[in-house]
């Protein structure tokens, strides 16, 4: 098969992801493609993946979302991740998911 006759990208609701640690808030931000819709927030503390393969999957906790439009968002993190030195943090529009991985 010739790449040029895959299609990688459908349709896109966000872009553009960032994310970071400011004392025991996550703060997220992104591209909004929309002035409607939601954007979903997750994060997971591990990264079984990397030792075990598909064998043990990450467990993600969702924390909150917020309006797409609105481009960004902060979270007081619970107090189980206030402490991880790792966390891959999850970004859900509607049309796509993005990802940002934060270690401290």
């Amino acid at each position: 098969m010739n790449l040029t006759e895959c299609l990688f990208v459908g349709e896109v609701s966000i872009a553009h992801p960032k994310a970071k640690i400011e004392e025991d808030k996550l703060q997220v931000s992104w591209t909004s493609f929309a002035n409607d819709g939601k954007v979903k927030i997750s994060v997971s503390p591990t990264n079984h993946f990397n030792k075990s393969g598909v064998e043990k999957k990450d467990e993600y906790v969702y924390l909150t979302e917020f309006n797409q439009a609105d481009g960004k968002g902060e979270i007081t993190l619970p107090k189980e991740l206030k402490n991880s030195k790792f966390l891959k943090v999850i970004l859900e529009g509607q049309h796509n998911v993005l990802n940002r991985w934060i270690i401290r």
